[in-house]
Parts: C-alpha cells; structure tokens; sequence
C-alpha cells in the first residue's frame, strides 16, 4: 500500500493528526495561528452580542454534540489542506 492508499483509507482526523506530524513546522504554526485569530474573533463578536455567551455556547456543545462532531470533520480537512497547501 503506497501513502496515497493510505491516506485516502484514513478519517479527515487521522489525516489531519498525520499532516500535523509529518508537515514543516512553519505550515503548521501559521495554519494554527490564523485558526486562533478566527476563533477569537468570533468568540469577541459572540461576546459583543451576547453577555452570557460562555453559558449559551456550553449549552449549545452539550445540545448538538454530535452535529458539531459531524461537522468537525469539515475542519479537519480545511485545516489539513491549509497546512498541505502552504507556501514557505
């Protein structure tokens, strides 16, 4: 089995855990970087509308936990093509 064989049998998880292993270190943190600068942007725009957000957003996982795993693979493969498509 060559690597694109295994790539293509692995789960975006797997492939992503794989990429962040085996990718140069620089693709990795620039690619983690601008995933935190998303996050806190839309954590302050979140706050910004919302005074109990952290509340309405622990309920929210707790609720749609298996909706947010479903979609969490599309962030996986985001991310993974993100690190692999990185110049630098």
């Amino acid at each position: 089995m060559d690597e694109l064989d295994r790539l293509l049998e692995c789960t975006p998880i797997e492939k992503l855990i794989d990429v962040l292993q085996n990718a140069p270190r620089g693709a990795v943190e620039n690619t983690i970087i601008n995933l935190c600068k998303e996050v806190m942007a839309l954590k302050i725009l979140l706050e910004n509308s919302y005074a109990d957000i952290d509340d309405k957003l622990e309920k929210f996982i707790f609720e749609n936990d298996l909706l947010l795993e479903e979609k969490s693979n599309d962030i996986y493969i985001d991310l993974t093509a993100k690190i692999l498509g990185h110049e630098g």
